[in-house]
């Protein structure tokens, strides 16, 4: 017999671990494949895109149904005061008292001679089930340098520890000041940051404060998230009581996400309804000109295309042929052949 073979052969994973399969977690029926259990979410977004509003509405109702025992919120970037203007203390109380909902914030670990490194890396060598609870890290700048792989690489791999026991995870992240070629927001950090998790969405806000549209875009992900989907869109209607208040809007294609959420797709579209309201129809070579850009501007021809085939298209194109030149025509009103 060979001793350190055998050796080796005691750290292979046991068999049992091979008949695991992803839990997916939902709030509602329509199986959208958002979340899953004893993974690592990640999520970046912009200040004020209601990321952490979002998560405590997204755990109540789970918490509430018993999909998670325990959610701990980690919270050094925010304080309490936001729960009582948010009306959410009132059902988050009761959920406290039966320590269900636990929030940790910066002060109380310190005042222990700590730090939440140390605590989740002593919870995550204990071997025990972790089975049912959600942690939620905000904001990952707080608790690990982004920008440094050691110190991603050290602190995921706690993270990971904690969902081979089974725990869920979701980081909260902050975007980068400088946006995309496009407007768009992106993540800070090193380049593979986003693979440490096992998916990452963007999160965009629009601009309805009452009830604003939050959708969350798949940066990267290990599986099947969201069905195959680029995005989920969620409406949370701050109208509502308290764990009420989400919903998933199903309607908007990807390009309708896409040029509502971006600030220069917005303008140009902006831009176009300007002009046509002022004209019956218009060549597109001319709508380009009076919008102040030209042929080349390939983000100016995709808003044009993909706004006429939206399900409520903002307007409408007919391409009309000439020999071997083909132009396009567009109107706000229906042209008789598509009518």
């Amino acid at each position: 017999m060979n001793s350190v073979l055998d050796y080796l052969d005691s750290f292979a994973i046991p068999e049992s671990e091979w008949d695991k399969e992803l839990e997916w977690i939902n709030i509602f029926a329509n199986d959208e494949k958002f979340l899953a259990k004893a993974s690592i979410t990640l999520i970046s977004a912009d200040t004020s895109s209601f990321k952490t509003f979002f998560i405590t509405e997204f755990s109540i109702p789970l918490l509430k149904n018993g999909v998670f025992k325990k959610v701990y919120d980690i919270d050094f970037d925010g304080d309490t005061r936001v729960y009582k203007e948010r009306k959410q203390n009132d059902i988050l109380k009761p959920l406290r008292e039966s320590k269900q909902w636990l929030y940790m914030r910066e002060k109380e670990i310190i005042a222990k001679n700590t730090s939440i490194d140390i605590i989740l890396d002593k919870v995550s060598k204990k071997n025990e089930n972790l089975n049912g609870v959600l942690f939620v890290m905000d904001v990952l700048s707080n608790f690990t340098n982004p920008n440094d792989v050691k110190e991603v690489n050290k602190f995921f791999g706690i993270l990971r520890r904690l969902t081979n026991l089974n725990a869920t995870i979701i980081v909260l992240h902050h975007n980068k000041k400088e946006r995309t070629q496009d407007g768009a927001g992106q993540y800070s950090g090193v380049s593979y940051l986003t693979g440490k998790a096992d998916v990452a969405y963007q999160l965009s806000a629009n601009d309805n404060k009452e009830i604003p549209v939050l959708t969350f875009k798949i940066i990267k992900s290990k599986y099947n998230y969201l069905n195959g989907k680029k995005h989920i869109t969620f409406t949370l209607n701050k109208t509502k009581l308290a764990g009420e208040r989400l919903s998933i809007d199903t309607t908007k294609s990807d390009d309708e996400i896409q040029n509502s959420q971006s600030p220069k797709r917005t303008e140009i579209k902006e831009k176009i309804l300007k002009v046509l309201n002022t004209v019956d129809q218009i060549y597109q070579g001319q709508l380009l000109e009076k919008i102040g850009t030209n042929k080349n501007d390939k983000t100016a021809i995709n808003v044009i295309d993909t706004c006429a085939k939206y399900s409520e298209p903002l307007w409408h194109i007919k391409t009309i042929a000439k020999g071997n030149i083909t132009s396009k025509l567009i109107s706000l009103k229906v042209f008789e052949n598509d009518v």
